[in-house]
């Protein structure tokens, strides 16, 4: 789904004080799938990009279980709100040249104050009991943080892009097009679609047994 908004834009009172409508739309949207379709609903996961990665956090607070992992791409992202959130498995990527969401924060921008993505992954993966997390560096200027193992199996990943922007890492350009180079990866890039799919595939909901 997309939000709407002269500027898209999820509600969650999780994040910004708004009423959260949007996190209703979520709950809704997959009772609706899980009626109508054939799912293993111990395998549901919430993914997004930007604001959508910041909803994807506000869903990881919630007391629930209706997600076994998440992975925000670009998202911004607010600590204070999730300080009791249970442990939850999380992969991130950001660019560190991203000027909408700033890798490092920002006391103030257009959507508001934001913290630090580096200091709020380290803050997640402390919450959920990780050992400190090893650092890779990969080639073009990735680097990787692998916090293993946590409690209850609920890992966190984080891959900084060295020359990423406000971008999927491993899509598009924005404007690009069939014949455009600006379709082709840019330097230093990942896969994130894949590198999500190898994450969260390694972690299910327990279902109580009848």
């Amino acid at each position: 789904p997309q939000a709407l908004g002269k500027v898209p834009a999820w509600r969650f009172r999780e994040v910004d004080g708004r009423d959260g409508a949007d996190l209703a739309f979520v709950d809704a949207l997959l009772d609706d799938v899980r009626s109508t379709t054939c799912t293993d609903e111990s395998r549901t996961y919430a993914v997004g990009f930007s604001n959508g990665g910041a909803l994807t956090m506000a869903l990881a607070c919630r007391d629930d279980d209706r997600f076994a992992a998440y992975a925000s791409v670009a998202g911004p992202y607010r600590t204070p709100e999730c300080a009791q959130a249970p442990a939850r498995p999380l992969i991130v990527f950001h660019g560190m040249k991203d000027k909408v969401v700033p890798l490092k924060g920002a006391a103030k921008t257009k959507i508001g104050r934001l913290p630090s993505a580096v200091l709020t992954t380290a803050r997640w993966a402390q919450q959920n009991g990780c050992l400190p997390g090893a650092r890779t560096k990969l080639p073009g200027g990735v680097v990787h943080l692998a916090y293993t193992p946590c409690a209850g199996g609920a890992d966190v990943e984080a891959y900084f892009l060295g020359a990423g922007k406000h971008r999927w890492p491993g899509g598009d350009a924005p404007g690009a097009t069939v014949d455009s180079p600006r379709t082709r990866p840019a330097k230093g890039d990942v896969d994130a679609t894949q590198l999500i799919w190898d994450f969260v595939r390694t972690h299910s909901i327990d279902q109580e047994k009848p």
